[in-house]
């Protein structure tokens, strides 16, 4: 099993608002493994809002053979340990799909939301999906937070990564992910 993973790298709408610098994008897209919770997007407390930001030229490479999964990881917290809500989102196909509800925690926490199936279709993902060129495209992703009066619900991270099979020359190339420290490829005979 391979792994491609990716942080955003522009905004698509301007809700929340970044601790430093113009753009959103830019405060959350530390590397996996590297969250900085100095740097955060935040979203003062005035209800539900969302946040969207975009992989542009996410590629997969030539050789898959089979998407298995896709995730979306958040990094969440709040300023007064409210337990105020945030979601991790796909966009595919003109489709917001939520993750689950995270309750936040004044101390940073990840969450990872996964999506084995195309979320438009029911079925499985395919490349062209994926890298959004296909019928039923992966657009972007996002954020929501619902927040309460008084409070920040924040952001300092996030990602996504594409666990996918790739085939080369008649061998199965698995690589085995081990999230935040590395990864081990393995060639199958």
């Amino acid at each position: 099993m391979f792994v491609n993973c990716a942080s955003p790298n522009a905004d698509v709408n301007s809700t929340f608002t970044p601790s430093t610098g113009g753009d959103v994008f830019a405060v959350i897209n530390d590397p996996m493994g590297s969250p900085n919770d100095l740097t955060y997007a935040y979203l003062d407390g005035v209800g539900a809002q969302n946040q969207d930001v975009e992989y542009l030229e996410f590629s997969l490479g030539s050789n898959v053979e089979k998407i298995l999964f896709l995730y979306v990881e958040g990094r969440f917290f709040d300023s007064l340990g409210a337990g105020d809500i945030m979601r991790n989102l796909i966009y595919v196909n003109g489709t917001r799909y939520s993750g689950d509800n995270h309750n936040t925690t004044i101390t940073p926490i990840s969450y990872r939301d996964y999506y084995p199936l195309n979320p438009d279709t029911g079925l499985a993902w395919i490349q062209a999906d994926i890298q959004g060129t296909g019928a039923n495209p992966l657009e972007y992703t996002g954020f929501r937070a619902i927040a309460t009066a008084g409070n920040q619900c924040r952001i300092s991270q996030q990602f996504m990564c594409v666990y996918h099979q790739e085939n080369e020359t008649g061998r199965i190339v698995r690589t085995v992910a081990q999230p935040i420290v590395k990864s081990i490829t393995q060639v199958i005979s």
